[in-house]
């Protein structure tokens, strides 16, 4: 359930950790699971924003968790990729990754999927694991630097690598089926809707190609880099820019539907439910967006920058934010807001 799109958005409770909040939190059974750069992985109560466990690693938790079959899986730049017991915060085992883990891992059919880089710079530093969930044990990895989050569809696995290369993989062997070749480094997650494969590059450009064969079907010039992940929505993908613009794209031809712009970078990703876009900024704020015009319906501001991505669970907002808070968000319908002119559409 969304919150009420004309409504006003109030925060029900705020979780404090030691640093600051990056990962996107996960959502599931009534306990929100976020990592936090104090090297912790949190879990807290949904209702309450209550601490239910923390498990410590060695490093910043930038990473965002995933949740399958009562167990949390997540990275660290201390270089591991760690199971965790979802109901106790007790290891069940960990990975060492041979590099960074920034990539949120993927957890599709029994198999964890994630990469590691040594840094941005580094095109060869890092690999790209498949593992299996329930022991740790190593089915293929690949030498690549992987700061993207894989996308998994149809039995096979999309990742970009920081040698501006978006590959598409079979998740079964391992065998790279394609390539894709971008200007510069891949940051961003790839999305797949429709039989195409969409994603941001460090090289200002976003990029949507065939998913069974990796032709390009379009790009975008966006002008800056894009280290948001897009999502796609009713045939439009919605992405952010470090320009500080929100982007809304034809999916089927590539054109800009409108642009939104903030005050600063925005590095999050955006979540669409229903007729709303959210997405955070670097300037601090969670915007509400309409999906369809592009006009602002609520903003809320946090402390500081927002790179961490919403999720919507029971009708509330979860988000974290650079001033180390987790943020529980409940709508307000009673409040409507006006319409922004931050919006632009496309001329």
């Amino acid at each position: 359930p969304a919150i009420e799109p004309n409504g006003a958005a109030e925060i029900r409770w705020r979780f404090a950790t030691g640093s600051f909040v990056e990962s996107t939190p996960a959502v599931v059974a009534g306990t929100v699971y976020v990592g936090s750069a104090d090297g912790y992985l949190y879990a807290v109560d949904a209702a309450t924003g209550a601490q239910r466990w923390r498990f410590a690693t060695g490093d910043w938790v930038s990473s965002s968790p995933a949740v399958a079959d009562g167990t949390v899986y997540v990275g660290s730049y201390d270089g591991f990729l760690y199971a965790v017991d979802a109901a106790t915060g007790e290891e069940r085992w960990r990975l060492d990754a041979q590099g960074q883990i920034f990539s949120s891992p993927a957890v599709v059919g029994g198999v964890v999927y994630v990469g590691s880089a040594d840094n941005v710079e580094d095109p060869d530093g890092g690999r790209l694991f498949a593992v299996e969930a329930a022991t740790g044990r190593v089915r293929w990895d690949l030498p690549m630097g992987v700061l993207s989050s894989p996308a998994v569809a149809g039995g096979i696995v999309y990742v970009g690598s920081t040698d501006g290369t978006l590959y598409a993989i079979e998740a079964a062997s391992g065998v790279v089926a394609w390539r894709f070749a971008t200007l510069g480094g891949i940051a961003a997650s790839p999305a797949v809707a429709d039989g195409t494969v969409v994603v941001g590059g460090l090289d200002g450009v976003v990029y949507a190609v065939a998913a069974a064969t990796g032709t390009e079907r379009w790009r975008f010039a966006v002008g800056v880099s894009t280290q948001s992940s897009a999502a796609v929505a009713g045939g439009t993908v919605y992405l952010g820019a470090d320009d500080g613009t929100v982007l809304a794209i034809e999916l089927a031809s590539g054109d800009l539907r409108w642009r939104f712009g903030t005050d600063a970078a925005v590095d999050s990703s955006p979540l669409v439910i229903d007729e709303s876009v959210y997405v955070g900024s670097n300037d601090g704020h969670l915007y509400a967006i309409d999906a369809a015009s592009g006009r602002q319906r609520w903003i809320l501001e946090t402390g500081g920058y927002i790179r961490s991505s919403p999720v919507v669970s029971e009708g509330v907002i979860y988000i974290g934010s650079y001033d180390g808070l987790l943020y529980a968000i409940a709508g307000s319908p009673a409040t409507p807001q006006p319409a922004s002119s931050r919006a632009t559409p496309e001329q």
